[in-house]
């Protein structure tokens, strides 16, 4: 008898709690519509008929489209992203419904640094084709044209006369398809399971990755040195660009560069210790690399305090600064020279990497040739 009326009460107890004297027969908001900037944050206020419904019932919410705007548990919305969508509230199947609009977003960039690829007539449609890139102050751009470091950065796909080299005085339109004054919109192919940007479009690179909006029209304008653009992106952005100045010019259509001859493995090595000879407070350790025709000079700017030369990687960035290498200054045959039948040659840019018993260069000189090895 005992262990009955235990079972008995527990179930009573089942049946009062699960029964909802005041059901929910509907859900109004204060507004059904919003309108918010990118990093807003609004509170929804939801009120449940009958009142007397709100003691016995929670609400869900939910966003069509988190990347335009999240909903939380208490109906605060945060606007992320331009677009449209809606944010719902539920109990059981009684909904409300808000429409949020989150305005379009718009960039202005001035940039800093440029510089043009030429493909000649990639598309073989009698057009030329140059990528023209603009980076902001945190990118290096060397004479290859390699782009390292980070910030903003601006890409377009320009298509013109193949009378012209750069891209002449115009203003180009937004084309899908390659056409004289145009630039290609924005796309993401994919090829062997990688995602890919192609076309014109903006972007931003740091450390947790690169960001892009893919750009579908607007103009952009070349006049001289100086370039302008306005653009749309896929999700409506404005996007407004500038660049005035150099751009310089790297031509693809022209053979790979050839690599000297140079047997580094099998040069004499010598590494003197030259101190501050340029009163920069720092160090130039002078490594000499040679043979009965060629030498290689290279001066390798390192902190006072080292007594042999440290290991890291230096760049050649015609910088003073720490692991960095001396430019060359063929007038005095003194910082990173090559030499070979006694003709001097200065090296444009390029690095060397110093490891526990070994020195590799990479090196690309005033003519155009790579000077590249391990010893």
């Amino acid at each position: 008898m005992k262990k009955y009326k235990i079972l008995t009460i527990f179930v009573a107890a089942i049946t009062l709690f699960g029964c909802n004297e005041h059901p929910v027969k509907s859900i109004e908001f204060t507004e059904t519509s919003l309108i918010l900037s990118a990093g807003d944050k609004y509170q929804i206020e939801a009120k449940m008929l009958p009142l007397e419904a709100q003691i016995y019932n929670s609400i869900s919410w939910s966003s069509s489209d988190r990347s335009v705007a999240v909903v939380d548990g208490r109906g605060v919305v945060t606007a992320i992203y331009s677009g449209t969508c809606t944010i719902t509230a539920s109990v059981g199947k009684v909904k409300a419904r808000c429409e949020v609009t989150v305005r379009e977003i718009d960039f202005q960039m001035n940039f800093t640094k440029a510089v043009a690829y030429f493909y000649g007539d990639a598309y073989n449609a009698a057009l030329n084709t140059c990528l023209l890139g603009f980076y902001s102050d945190g990118y290096n751009i060397d004479p290859m044209g390699n782009v390292t470091g980070a910030g903003y950065f601006f890409n377009a796909e320009l298509n013109y006369s193949l009378s012209d080299t750069l891209p002449p005085n115009g203003t180009y339109f937004a084309k899908e398809q390659p056409e004289n004054f145009s630039f290609l919109t924005g796309n993401i192919v994919e090829e062997n399971g990688n995602n890919y940007v192609t076309g014109t479009y903006f972007g931003l690179s740091s450390l947790g990755g690169t960001g892009v909006i893919l750009l579908k029209d607007g103009n952009f304008k070349v006049q001289n040195n100086v370039f302008s653009g306005n653009f749309i992106g896929e999700k409506n952005e404005n996007v407004k660009i500038n660049y005035s100045g150099d751009i310089l010019l790297i031509d693809k259509t022209l053979s790979p560069l050839d690599t000297i001859n140079f047997d580094l493995q099998n040069a004499t090595q010598t590494v003197q210790n030259l101190g501050d000879i340029y009163g920069c407070g720092l160090a130039v350790f002078c490594v000499n690399f040679s043979n009965s025709t060629q030498n290689l000079r290279v001066e390798f700017l390192a902190p006072l305090s080292a007594a042999q030369l440290p290991t890291g990687e230096y760049q050649l960035n015609n910088s003073q600064s720490v692991f960095s290498l001396a430019p060359s200054d063929l007038a005095n045959s003194r910082g990173t020279i090559f030499v070979e039948n006694s003709l001097p040659k200065a090296i444009l840019h390029g690095s060397a990497k110093v490891e526990q018993g070994k020195i590799s260069v990479y090196f690309v000189t005033e003519d155009w040739q790579i000077i590249t090895g391990s010893k």
